[in-house]
């Protein structure tokens, strides 16, 4: 780097840090790349450097990557592929130089180094569609607009009638018989207690999840106020964003054990007895194969008993 052999120093320094990552080592990468005019992967590298020198407590190689990250952003170029509705079928899979783009990418700008890629479009009973797209400066931004697949030529079909096949051999399956069900009760008044308890409880958690989540919401705004994307000018606005993102987990945490709890609860006062635990003597050789669940609801502990055919 320092004879600027950029393009021999370059892949030593990939190589490098793919075998032993290091903030030091992605740095050296990013500032590589950038001198080569990648600036997407400098771009890349710059964040990947930034995050890495929080966890080493690196305030000075942060601050060197902000400030190289602010000047490599604006020379980032793009591409946006944009699917029609004819085009999106089911199992269509986008392929940018290799690197499968997932569907919520789909419509996006996404970072690209300058030169030739190449956008490959396969579906299922379709024909490949192959798109090459030339970025040829900075900053320079292209969308691709991919229209509906050709249907794939269907072979013909042979003249000749079949061999007979002999039929398979008769398969051996199992099934659960019907489960015999007691006559329907009112559920116990102790059944119904631990409902409401449950059903309380459910309450609560969702309160208790809520007023997290409006917490995290409160300081992701107030991180706003220093942070841009991933780069925060101020210690604070990173510690705002760990805050955030811990009462996020929280409040997600809440919320699934009160939806839980209140689903719980309702069943146990509102069921009309228990089914009894099917055994395993209820089950029967089928042919007719089948998949049964049944509910299971003892003193101490509820859930469900699946019985499928294999």
């Amino acid at each position: 780097m320092g004879e600027g052999k950029f393009d021999e120093a370059c892949p030593k320094l990939a190589e490098s840090h793919r075998l032993d990552p290091g903030g030091g080592t992605v740095l050296n990468l990013a500032v590589c790349h950038e001198a080569q005019g990648r600036h997407a992967s400098a771009w890349s590298e710059f964040h990947e450097a930034i995050d890495l020198a929080r966890t080493d407590g690196r305030r000075d190689r942060e601050q060197f990557a902000l400030e190289r990250l602010g000047k490599v952003e604006s020379k980032v170029s793009r591409v946006t592929i944009l699917v029609e509705r004819a085009a999106d079928v089911p199992a269509l899979v986008l392929t940018v130089d290799g690197e499968a783009i997932s569907r919520v990418a789909w419509g996006t700008a996404l970072p690209v180094d300058a030169g030739f890629h190449e956008i490959v479009a396969t579906a299922p009973g379709k024909v490949e569609r192959r798109t090459t797209v030339q970025i040829s400066a900075a900053a320079d931004n292209k969308t691709v607009t991919l229209p509906a697949l050709d249907d794939a030529p269907s072979s013909s079909a042979s003249t000749a009638a079949p061999a007979a096949t002999p039929p398979p051999p008769p398969r051996t399956v199992w099934r659960s018989a019907a489960p015999v069900l007691p006559p329907a009760a009112e559920p116990s008044s102790s059944t119904r207690t631990v409902g409401y308890v449950v059903g309380a409880v459910g309450i609560v958690a969702l309160g208790i999840g809520a007023g997290f989540g409006v917490e995290a919401l409160l300081k992701r705004q107030e991180s706003d106020s220093f942070c841009k994307g991933a780069t925060c000018s101020r210690q604070v606005g990173v510690d705002l964003n760990d805050d955030a993102a811990r009462f996020a987990n929280y409040a997600n945490v809440g919320i699934g054990v009160g939806i839980l709890g209140v689903a719980l609860g309702t069943y146990l006062v509102l069921k009309k007895g228990a089914a009894p635990a099917p055994s395993m003597a209820t089950l029967h050789a089928d042919a007719n194969g089948g998949i049964r669940v049944v509910p299971v609801v003892g003193a101490r502990d509820a859930g469900v008993r699946l019985f499928a055919t294999w």
